[in-house]
This record gives C-alpha cells, structure tokens and sequence, in this order.
C-alpha cells in the first residue's frame, strides 16, 4: 500500500524542522509532495506565482521551456536552473524506494544580475522584460562557496528524515496489517484486543524514543560535527548596565582548533572582549558588527600571524545563540591575487600601446587613472567598481591606435575635420574592448567618456542618467589632467585652469558631485607629487587603488 509523506510525518513536525534548517541556511525552503503540493515552506517569497503562475501565457511558456541541469555538485542531487534564470537545488525524500517528495532550496542566484544577459534571455524565452527583469532583482544571492555549504546541511537533514521514514514506515505497516487483519479475524477479536492495546502501547514508547532520537539527531546536525569549517557558538549575554549585547563562546569544534591553532579550553567561557588579545582587534570588531547587524553577507579576513585568509558568516543559530562560520579561502585568496596581477599586467602592456605612437601623451593614461581613482574613492565608490573604473582609464585611449600618427602628432592646432577623426577614438576603443571579456563594463565606460551631462558630447550625444557613472568620473579626471599636461600645440595650462574649467561647467558638462569631489582630491594633495606616483606602475596594484 502506498503512503504519502503526510501519511508518516505530523506536518506541525516537519515545519519545526524545516524552521531549525532554515536557521542554519538562511535560504528560501520547502518541503513539496510528488503531486506538487507544498506541504511546508519557509522564507520562500512569491517571486515565481507572483509574475509567471498568474499570466497564463507566461506560466505555459515557463512550463514548456522547463529546466536543466547547471552545476556539478558532489551529491546525488541536482542543481537545476530555470529558463527564468533562477536556481533551485533539490533532495529526495525516500520511502521504501520511491520518492515522495522534495525537500528544495530555491528562488536564488549564484551571481548578480547583469542587465545585457537579463535582456537577452527575456527575448529569447519569451518572457515579459519588466516581470523577468524584477525576478532577477527579488532574488537571493547565493555564492558557489556558500551553495556547497548548503548542500551539505540539506543533505544532512534529507538523510536525517529518510532515517526516521525508514523507522516510521515499518510502524505504519505493522498498524496496517493490524486493521486489515480485524475482518479476517473478527471470531478471535476478545483475544486480540488485549494484544492490540500493548501493541498500541508499545508503538506509543516506541515513538516516544523515536522522538527523542530526531531531538538527539538534529542537535548532532546543528553542530556540523561532520563539516571541515571552523564553528564557533556564542551566547547573548545581556548587558543591562551599558544597555548592549555581549557574547560568550560555548562551543568550539575541531576544525577551528586546526585553522587557527587555539584549543578549545582557551575559547569556552570567554566573551568576545575577553579574547582581543588572541586575534586582530579588527577581526573582533568585525565580528561583533557582523552579528548585531544580523548580516547575512561574509567577510574576509587575513591573518598575518597565520598566512592564511578565513572567510567568516554569522548565523543565527538560536533565540540566544549565534554561529560563527569560517572557511580556509586561502588557495582562492592567491589565485585572485595572481590572476589580478596577470590582469593589470596585461591592462600596462595594452595601454603602453598607444602611448608609444604618441610621446606627447606618454604618461597620460595612467595619470588619468590615479586622478579618476582618488575621486572614486573620495565619493564612497565601491572598491570593486574602483577596480573596473581603474582598468578603464588606464585604456580609455586605446582607440587612438586607429587615428593617424601624422593628427596625433601634429604640432598645431587641429582642424574641423581632423578633429572629426580623433573624435571616433571612443568607438574605436569600444570596438576592440567589447571583444575581451571583463567582469567590468569596461568597453562601456570607455565609450562614454567623452559624453557630457547635457548631451553635447560624443560620439552618441548621450545625457544625464545615460552615462555611467564610472565614465562621468573619467570624463572629469581626463579633461584636468589634459589641461594640466603639455601638448604639441600649447604649454601646460596648470591646476588652477583646470579646476576653473570644471568648476565653470559643472551640472553641465559635469557631475556637480564628481567635480566637488575632484576640487577636494586636488586641494589636500599635492599635485605634482600625485602625477609622479601616477606614473610608478608600483602603484597600479588593483589591491591599492
């Protein structure tokens, strides 16, 4: 006889789990039946019954397209995306056999959304952009380092589950047997009912020992015995008197003792202030940031004493209790270091290119560069667009490698025309930049760089929001130091002209904000001494921009 999930497992039960899961993952969940039925869930939000299941054209589409397979996860379950672009990862629930149901991680994505990618898939699926575009925006953001862990805490519990169905199964058989058995044995009922009460009741103990043993079983799991990540429990202590949180360590796994060589009795029983002195003040600091903003997103950290780079998440493992994650990122730690040094390698020798057609702008890119950085990071810019903004400026000439040699170099004045040709450098730029793939827009920003706020710029006379932000910086660090710098034509024009220039056109021409910010970068610092640095390729480490 077949049986249901329902049929073995009280759905009040199976929330309390899923609930303790969650905990854990932080992650949309749900447990859904073969029939397609959702019998729990938990931090799933509506993002694909809110935009495909209520447009019927949608949802036939969503339908017919399906899924397929994405990545290669070490399990016996897939990984599977949709052609809407989301993710989910699923484990079976086994009952002698066959699959009854799913236990799914869903509605997330292993990157940020990118715009083109987002345009183009809408099209070619067929869905509708605005809908497809906000289900990409909604969606949880989950890192293939942070999926891995995932799964291993799904599967955990899957195999927890079909553990206890396994148990369960055979009690619901035995009761089965029992009640067909009374119409065939109706003559030896008296005799039977004094066993079915003991049997009853020795089902009755028997689920009381198996309840038991799912609370002994997910405390095991909650505590990531089996994981090689360093895990740290600490405790709220309340602090009434300076009205803040503190935090003491309750438990320290085996792991953590191998990455950081500090044995466990050091830890148990501390606080977080307790124990400053064993690691970077930082390190504390940020940990304790990390937990009272409940941030769900990791940091890294680099420890000089061990040579090794730790990535560290905060779970909220209990009311009053919170787990500290960290994973050894070293390997990947150097790689990105390494592979950052090839790219800037490469970002030297291709600006060089042009710079050794024209001497009279040798130097000119990587000026602007260092000049287009400071303001970036004067104006709060992420370091990571820093990074792409960096690598376009020290390009954002490229494109000159197609004007004649004769126009760069002419000593006087250029004419109309002349001045025509010089103006398709961007094009040209963007023409070779689009054909290398970068993690930055790079091809973009460097179009752009001559376009002006009110759209009397080239090459595309684009205005205002149009322009990215990267490229409105450019345009602003590229005309100080041109004016600043000798031509073929006329003398350095110095700081001051310049900064009049910007000034005078700014909320025109110029990002008012970006022109502010350029004025300070230029009055705390000395000139001359920045467009020396500039040209030190010492100082064109992505890692010190």
């Amino acid at each position: 006889m077949g049986f249901t999930l329902k049929d073995i497992f009280d759905v009040e039960l199976l929330e309390r789990m899923l609930n303790d899961l969650y905990k854990l993952v932080k992650a949309p969940l749900a447990i859904v039946d073969i029939s397609g039925e959702v019998i729990v869930q938990v931090g799933c939000t509506s993002i694909c019954t809110e935009f495909y299941r209520k447009d019927q054209i949608s949802f036939k589409q969503c339908m017919e397209v399906g899924i397929e397979d994405d990545l290669d996860i070490s399990s016996s379950h897939k990984v599977l995306e949709c052609h809407n672009g989301l993710k989910m990862y699923k484990a079976a629930i086994v009952i002698k056999g066959t699959v009854v149901a799913n236990v799914i991680l869903s509605q997330f994505l292993l990157e940020a959304p990118i715009e083109e990618k987002i345009v183009f898939e809408a099209k070619k699926y067929g869905f509708p952009l605005e809908i497809f575009k906000t289900v990409h925006y909604k969606a949880q953001i989950i890192t293939y380092k942070q999926l891995e862990q995932l799964v291993l805490f799904i599967d955990r519990f899957v195999a927890v589950l079909n553990d206890i169905i396994e148990k369960r199964f055979t009690y619901k058989e035995l009761e089965e047997e029992l009640l067909s058995g009374y119409d065939v044995l109706g003559s030896a009922y008296q005799q039977l009912s004094t066993l079915d009460d003991d049997l009853k009741i020795n089902i009755s103990k028997l689920k009381e020992k198996d309840n038991e043993l799912i609370n002994s079983e997910m405390r095991y799991f909650k505590l990531f015995s089996h994981m090689s990540q360093g895990l740290v429990v600490f405790k709220v202590i309340n602090n009434f008197e300076k009205a803040t949180d503190e935090y003491c360590v309750v438990d320290v796994n085996n792991a953590f003792e191998t990455l950081t060589n500090i044995n466990r009795e050091q830890l148990i029983g501390k606080t977080l202030t307790d124990i400053r002195n064993q690691f970077d003040f930082s390190l504390i600091n940020n940990i304790r940031d990390l937990i009272n903003n409940d941030s769900k997103k990791p940091f890294e950290y680099f420890s000089k004493k061990l040579n090794k780079c730790f990535d560290i998440l905060a779970y909220q493992f209990s009311q009053d209790e919170v787990v500290i994650l960290i994973s050894d990122i070293t390997r990947e730690y150097d790689e990105a270091i390494l592979q950052k040094k090839q790219l800037m390698d490469t970002v030297i020798a291709m600006g060089s290119m042009i710079e050794k057609r024209d001497l009279y702008t040798a130097g000119h890119q990587k000026k602007v560069a260092y000049l287009a950085c400071k303001i970036a990071l004067e104006i709060g810019l992420a370091k990571d667009r820093i990074e792409g903004l960096y690598i376009a400026s020290r390009l954002h000439d490229i494109g000159k490698i197609g004007i004649p040699s004769e126009i760069l170099t002419k000593p006087d004045k250029l004419s109309t025309a002349e001045f025509e040709i010089i103006k398709s450098h961007p094009q040209i730029a963007c023409d070779i930049l689009s054909k290398i793939e970068f993690t930055w827009p790079i091809a973009t920003i460097v179009l752009q760089h001559h376009e002006k706020l009110n759209g009397t710029g080239y090459p595309n006379g684009l205005s205002g929001e149009e322009i990215l932000l990267e490229a409105k910086i450019l345009l602003v660090a590229d005309v100080v130091e041109a004016i600043t710098a000798h031509r073929p034509y006329r003398p350095s024009l110095g700081l001051p002209n310049a900064l009049e220039e910007i000034s005078n056109f700014s909320g025109i021409y110029y990002e008012a904000d970006i022109v502010d910010a350029c004025i300070r970068v230029c009055s705390k610092n000395d000139w001359s001494k920045m467009m020396e640095e500039a040209l030190d390729d010492s100082n064109s480490s992505l890692l010190k921009v």
